[in-house]
């Protein structure tokens, strides 16, 4: 009885997640898209990106007059910054504008960090790995010196 229990709470907590869920004949044809699009919807989708284009330019745009007028400290202030560099990327250049090249300077440091770090880790990860390795199956010492003496008083005893 106890078994069964626990065995419920245990399918009610999380195992119904990893049991797969059926879904029906419309969820699986959105899942992907096996129909090429009309002519219209293309229509569509350029209208709604450009529309995002737009809107991305607009924000950065809003976030420096923001910053130049104000002094948005804290959180918040560190957030639009990290979005103002990242818009940066995302939006058409703007060679003249300080900001936005302040903007991708510090985007391309923030990038130079962040694979440098995971160079960093990945070294000393292999080489921590190689030194246990190493300090649990020690190599034998002077092993080939041995060989060596042995191979000399085999030549030296003819």
């Amino acid at each position: 009885m106890a078994a069964a229990a626990l065995g419920h709470a245990a399918l009610r907590i999380g195992g119904r997640a990893l049991q797969r869920a059926a879904l029906s004949p419309a969820a699986q044809r959105r899942l992907v898209h096996t129909r090429v699009p009309t002519h219209d919807e293309k229509i569509d989708v350029a209208a709604r990106l450009m529309r995002i284009q737009d809107l991305k330019e607009e924000l950065y745009n809003q976030i420096a007059a923001c910053k130049d007028k104000y002094m948005v400290s804290g959180n918040i202030g560190r957030n639009n910054t990290h979005l103002l560099e990242h818009l940066s990327e995302q939006i058409k250049p703007r060679h003249d504008d300080p900001r936005w090249r302040s903007c991708r300077r510090w985007a391309f440091v923030n990038d130079v960090y962040k694979y440098s770090g995971a160079v960093f880790i990945a070294t000393t990860a292999a080489n921590l790995i190689f030194y246990s390795v190493h300090k649990i199956y020690p190599r034998e010492e002077n092993n080939d010196k041995r060989v060596l003496d042995a191979g000399l008083k085999n030549v030296f005893s003819c």
